[in-house]
């Protein structure tokens, strides 16, 4: 039988960085993407967002994005004996409260901000909504 990699996060990764995703305000857009649950997040997530957005914007918009991947995760390979250390970092990771905003957009009409809120809450394995500049909610399917 075989046993599942074991996940561990550093302990000494304390990071302070500029951009942050906890402030419900939106910083320099007209529309935002706001997370309605906790979760965890990663690079490749954020990424397939990152490229459908763009898909869809084109050169039209201007795209913020508010994530700041910070935690690295590390496992060791399966088979392998205990001790000799941790382990490779095999990924970082974003923990995502309720009301992180994690995208913002400027320069796009309405109909776009919600077309591209659909896509989105596809990709991500939480529920997502959009927030315009009146701090009016719009929810997803």
């Amino acid at each position: 039988m075989k046993k599942k990699s074991q996940l561990r996060l550093h302990k000494k990764c304390i990071y302070r960085h500029k951009i942050n995703s906890s402030t419900e305000l939106l910083l320099s857009g007209d529309y935002g993407f706001f997370a309605l649950e906790n979760s965890i997040l990663t690079k490749e997530q954020i990424e397939c967002c990152r490229v459908i957005i763009r898909r869809e914007l084109r050169k039209k918009g201007f795209l913020l994005i508010r994530c700041n991947f910070l935690i690295p995760i590390t496992s060791k390979p399966l088979g392998v004996r205990m001790g000799k250390g941790k382990g490779a970092i095999e990924k970082h990771v974003e923990f995502i409260n309720i009301f992180d905003c994690l995208f913002e957009l400027r320069g796009i009409s309405f109909l776009l901000a919600i077309k591209l809120l659909n896509k989105i809450s596809y990709k991500l394995p939480f529920k997502v909504c959009l927030v315009d500049k009146n701090s009016n909610l719009y929810y997803s399917k």
